[in-house]
């Protein structure tokens, strides 16, 4: 029964995956992303970015985050995007 019952499981998430509006997903996977990093120390998050992203986006990020001028953050964050590649 649990092969059945799994099965049933995964074609709901497909049906209700189907049925959603794209701003719905993205916000499920934002919430997901930053549950799976929230409890994170400073090291271990530096690690966790190092490990799936680059061993820059903790700076360039905190940099962004830090910036007053509303421009040169917007700069910053082209500047962030612009120069990786997309990771998934």
């Amino acid at each position: 029964m649990n092969a059945k019952l799994d099965e049933i499981k995964k074609e709901f998430v497909d049906y209700y995956v189907n049925s959603m509006l794209l701003d719905d997903i993205i916000d499920l996977a934002k919430t997901y992303l930053f549950e799976s990093v929230e409890e994170l120390q400073e090291d271990e998050f530096k690690r966790h970015l190092f490990d799936n992203v680059d061993e820059h986006i903790y700076d360039d990020l905190k940099e962004y985050v830090e910036e007053d001028d509303p421009k040169k953050a917007s700069q910053l964050w082209a500047e962030i995007v612009d120069n990786r590649e997309v990771c998934c």
